[in-house]
């Protein structure tokens, strides 16, 4: 039986490598390359369209919505890349595994203005699905061919399946929040 001490010290030795190896990384390749400054400019843009358009009667319903987009694509994204379902090849921020930018932005700004424009389940479930099939089979393969990331044992359907669950649950949820709300209030 091995020693749990010497084991833990084998994994922070690994740990501590690949970290330095990925901070080189980063310095050397990534940090202000053009692809950087376009994550840095899908960090910001997308934040100001929403801004314009978000209807700010609903901000904290939208926001919820936001949030709850925001740590489960994290969350997601951690755990492919952690298991090597897919590697990023540029990172926008060495500390963060994954492609943040998409995940704190991206897919919470899209979801969140589907959700505010979309007054029927029907028209969100539509909207969702073409946003999900266009994340997945076309922007997905896009970053691919622009060797923006590698897929290891990942496929676009497991993408596609995952952005709609995900929004469909989101809905959910905030609507049965906000319905508990309601009804708190009233008592």
């Amino acid at each position: 039986m091995s020693n749990p001490t010497t084991d833990y010290t084998n994994i922070y030795e690994a740990t501590k490598r690949l970290q330095d190896l990925r901070f080189q990384h980063w310095i050397q390749h990534d940090i202000f390359t053009w692809f950087w400054w376009l994550l840095l400019a899908l960090v910001i843009v997308p934040w100001m369209i929403w801004w314009k358009l978000v209807d700010k009667t609903r901000l904290l319903e939208l926001m919820l919505f936001g949030a709850f987009a925001a740590v489960i694509s994290v969350t997601l994204d951690t755990i492919g890349t952690l298991n090597l379902w897919w590697m990023y090849k540029t990172e926008f921020i060495v500390q963060f595994p994954g492609l943040l930018t998409v995940d704190i932005t991206d897919i919470p700004v899209v979801f969140m203005l589907a959700h505010q424009y979309c007054a029927t389940w029907k028209s969100f479930t539509i909207t969702v699905f073409l946003i999900s099939g266009l994340a997945a089979f076309v922007i997905e393969p896009l970053c691919k061919w622009l060797d923006v990331y590698t897929l290891l044992s990942w496929r676009h359907v497991y993408s596609f399946a995952i952005y709609f669950i995900m929004a469909m649950s989101l809905r959910l949820t905030v609507i049965k929040l906000q319905e508990t709300e309601l009804r708190s209030a009233q008592k």
